[in-house]
């Protein structure tokens, strides 16, 4: 029996991440800088995001119909919206203290935590940054 499984591009995806860590680092920079609300650099930060989910929407690895490829983009989004608030419990702010305003980082933080299953999930379905294999059993 042969089974298909996939495969992480690893250079690929390490690159990916660095270069999303300078540009949320560069963000930051420039919101510090020039005094913008958190609110703006989330946004900024989002944009950032939805640029990397479009590009694995690009390079899907099947042949989906173009109508589900423009809904990933906003399922994505949402999907990010959503768990933004299970990423703000792992860091204990609402928990602790319900009134706490979020330092930057804090809020740079939940970011990235909601970030990250979104991102994993549009890579896997990208041949760019996935490569299907198969498996003998």
């Amino acid at each position: 029996m042969i089974m298909k499984v996939y495969k992480w591009k690893n250079k690929k995806v390490i690159i990916l991440f660095i270069i999303l860590w300078i540009l949320l680092s560069i963000n930051a920079i420039i919101a510090k800088e020039f005094l913008l609300s958190p609110i703006i650099e989330w946004w900024i930060n989002t944009t950032i995001l939805l640029s990397v989910v479009l590009l694995c929407i690009l390079t899907y690895r099947s042949a989906i119909r173009l109508f589900y490829q423009m809904l990933f983009l906003p399922i994505s989004w949402l999907a990010h919206a959503v768990l933004t608030v299970p990423a703000a419990f792992v860091m204990g702010i609402i928990i602790l203290d319900p009134n706490h305003i979020r330092t930057e980082g804090e809020h740079r933080a939940i970011f990235i935590l909601a970030s990250l299953p979104v991102l994993f999930f549009a890579l896997s379905k990208s041949k760019l940054f996935a490569e299907e294999v198969l498996i003998k059993k």
